[in-house]
């Protein structure tokens, strides 16, 4: 430190004037560095700020989160304004720059730079978290209003956990008393111990599903069948079941009146005195009635597989494929078509037959 100006000698009073402007000049530069490098770091610190609030409206969109999304922004809105304001008297009086100052706001920066990134890496990570929320919502509304019966039960209790609206129409059940019910409530044919077997290949993991078919039991005390189709799940942190149940009423009553149809006609058939031949698409007899027996001494088994113009005579031979093709066009003969066939004593006798198309029961012609 310089002695007092009236304590030292005349001669050295210009030296010490000279060496006191030089460290005046040196402090003042030193300020003034001090001074630009804190305006550039509050500049830097406001922008980023500022484009942390930007960044956060945006997630509005992203989250449909509004007023927690606008109070964020709102924050670093007065955090762009705080620093701003600190920028501006800056501006105006560089001198009060200072080295304690520049370090906080050099923390500041930092603080800023973490803000940005953060808000700039959650985007998307909000974004995959809606995209799934969409999705299960999704799922849920074509679970809710699904035509199946839809249940989610506990793996260890076997309570209900959620049901869907099919369930509750279906059953006659509300919500409420659903939940207080297991699946093998509504299963008369099972105990909670066969059940707990069923499943226990699901929960040792040894097959990804399991099925069966049974009844269920309404409120009202009737019974309908059901096809059963489970699989595990978790559901609310927990280890649960998740069971599809179609009603098979219809199609079991579809099934039913079919075989019926086929037992009906079959009987037709194998009492009548007409000769029925069923053929492939390839013209070849799949069914043979029991009269060829009667009218041309074949047994029906020997027929079986065997072209359907294998015993016409040749002269009718073509007329007849004519007629077969055209009945496998969907082309009926207006008038039935007369040929020769061959009998077991291998004389030829004289028929009349028409032709028309039908779906095999495996979906062939």
């Amino acid at each position: 430190m310089l002695p007092p100006i009236w304590l030292i000698p005349f001669s050295q009073t210009n030296a010490i004037l000279v060496e006191r402007a030089t460290a005046g000049k040196a402090g003042f530069r030193a300020d003034w560095r001090c001074s630009a490098i804190e305006i550039v770091v509050l500049g830097a610190s406001v922008l980023l700020q500022l484009m942390a609030a930007i960044l956060a409206l945006r997630l509005i969109r992203v989250t449909g989160r509004t007023w927690a999304w606008v109070t964020v922004a709102a924050a670093f809105t007065l955090m762009t304004v705080r620093r701003g304001s600190t920028l501006i008297a800056l501006i105006r009086d560089p001198d009060a720059a200072n080295g304690a100052t520049l370090v906080t706001e050099l923390i500041a920066l930092a603080i800023s730079i973490l803000l940005v990134g953060g808000m700039i890496s959650i985007g998307p990570v909000f974004a995959r978290l809606r995209r799934i929320a969409d999705l299960e919502e999704g799922l849920g509304r074509v679970i809710e209003t699904s035509l199946y019966e839809v249940f989610i039960f506990a793996a260890d209790s076997l309570r209900f956990l959620r049901v869907n609206l099919g369930a509750t129409e279906n059953l006659g059940y509300t919500e409420d008393e659903l939940y207080e019910m297991t699946p093998v409530d509504l299963k008369p044919d099972y105990d909670e111990t066969t059940f707990r077997g069923f499943l226990s290949p699901l929960q040792e993991n040894r097959v990804p599903r399991v099925r069966l078919e049974t009844r269920h039991l309404r409120k009202d005390g009737s019974y309908y069948p059901v096809e059963v189709d489970i699989q595990t799940t978790r559901f609310e942190g927990q280890a649960a079941f998740v069971a599809v149940i179609q009603d098979t009423s219809e199609r079991l009553a579809a099934e039913q009146a079919l075989r019926d149809s086929e037992t009906y006609f079959r009987s037709l058939i194998e009492n009548s005195q007409d000769l029925t031949s069923v053929l492939d698409e390839n013209m070849i007899t799949v069914y043979q009635s029991p009269s060829i027996k009667q009218i041309l001494g074949f047994e029906p088994e020997e027929r079986i597989g065997v072209p359907a113009t294998d015993n016409i005579h040749p002269d009718d031979k073509e007329a007849v494929q004519k007629v077969l093709v055209a009945a496998a066009a969907g082309e009926l003969p207006d008038r039935p078509v007369v040929y020769r066939v061959l009998h077991a004593d291998g004389s030829w006798k004289s028929m009349e037959g028409i032709g028309t198309i039908r779906n095999l029961p495996d979906g062939s012609r």
